[in-house]
């Protein structure tokens, strides 16, 4: 199978992607290869974390879901965060020349805007992760968005220039390689050190409690939770936990 497959609209490169490796697990063949790109110029129900939609002009933003094989533990699967993360913020950086943050868990930041999204799920093989599969949605060329996303932002908007959308995918799915072969310590300590709101007094409110409050971002754990301090207290945060006031 090509490692690269470009359709002209899908309902949603990950529900896609999903649908070729159940039929590949029923066949048991090895179609799927590691690393293989679905892309499209447009989603009909993309989707972003929990019920968010993701609005995306037509032919003018990265919409890509990358399948890979991480054979990684099921304490350690926020690497796949960690991984996909860098791989966004080192192709902006390095490509576009950008200086991204990564909002936890794995939203791309310009400076208060976004410019990313990236959706993981996970198949699990006794207590090891057999495959992820990534979504992502990067606005490259749209430059007007509707008025109800709080805070959106592109690439042609920061900078003036338009992007190439199979270049930006196969870029973006070889720094993923490259991260994959680095040390897991080193990543961490990466990933941290461009973690947005770090170090910076704000409001957060707690979505089970209701309690809004200031805190300070501390950091990143292991397992992927969000520590923050607030007065005397470490507070530790799972996905969905906490709202960025």
């Amino acid at each position: 199978m090509n490692d690269f497959l470009h359709f002209q609209q899908l309902a949603s490169t990950n529900t896609f992607l999903e649908q070729l490796l159940q039929s590949q697990n029923r066949a048991k063949t090895p179609d799927c290869p590691d690393g293989l790109i679905v892309m499209t110029d447009f989603q009909t129900t993309g989707r972003g974390r929990q019920t968010n939609s993701w609005h995306s002009e037509n032919s003018k933003n990265l919409l890509m879901s990358i399948l890979i094989y991480p054979h990684l533990p099921v304490e350690a699967q926020f690497r796949v965060t960690e991984w996909i993360s860098l791989a966004m913020t080192d192709h902006l950086r390095q490509n576009v020349g950008l200086d991204p943050r990564i909002k936890w868990p794995n939203d791309i930041y310009i400076n208060e805007k976004k410019i990313a999204g990236i959706l993981i799920s996970h198949h699990w093989n006794s207590d090891e992760i057999a495959s992820s599969i990534i979504g992502i949605g990067l606005n490259l060329n749209q430059e007007r968005f509707p008025d109800t996303l709080p805070n959106p932002t592109s690439v042609i908007l920061e900078t003036g220039k338009k992007s190439d959308l199979t270049v930006t995918a196969i870029n973006i799915r070889e720094q993923l390689s490259r991260l994959r072969k680095e040390d897991a310590t080193i990543l961490h300590k990466k990933y941290l050190q461009l973690l947005y709101r770090r170090h910076v007094p704000a409001l957060y409110t707690d979505t089970h409690s209701g309690e809004t409050f200031e805190g300070i971002i501390e950091g990143v754990n292991n397992l992927g939770l969000l520590e923050i301090r607030s007065g005397n207290t470490l507070r530790n945060y799972e996905l969905n936990g906490i709202v960025y006031s």
